[in-house]
């Protein structure tokens, strides 16, 4: 997971494809967010994940891509917030 640097509300991905976006946790009125956004039902306990307001260092993945490192994403956002409990 070194790839990752977590903070409350953001998350930043230093490796390919490197990016920066802010996250929240718990129930989420999706309505309320604007543009581009990766949503996690259930990813903690009874919970959901979002990511969004996405700043890339160069363009955006393609979509299997994007997919996959949101995947990533949860499960490191999963252990920062378990390693804080």
């Amino acid at each position: 997971m070194t790839a990752w640097d977590i903070t409350p509300d953001t998350i930043t991905h230093t490796a390919c494809p490197e990016f920066s976006a802010s996250w929240r946790s718990g129930h989420i009125d999706l309505e309320t967010i604007e543009g581009v956004f990766y949503y996690a039902e259930n990813s903690g306990q009874d919970d959901q994940l979002v990511f969004y307001d996405f700043q890339w260092q160069a363009q955006a993945p393609e979509p299997d891509v994007f997919n996959r490192v949101m995947e990533e994403a949860v499960t490191a956002v999963d252990h920062w917030i378990s390693d804080r409990m």
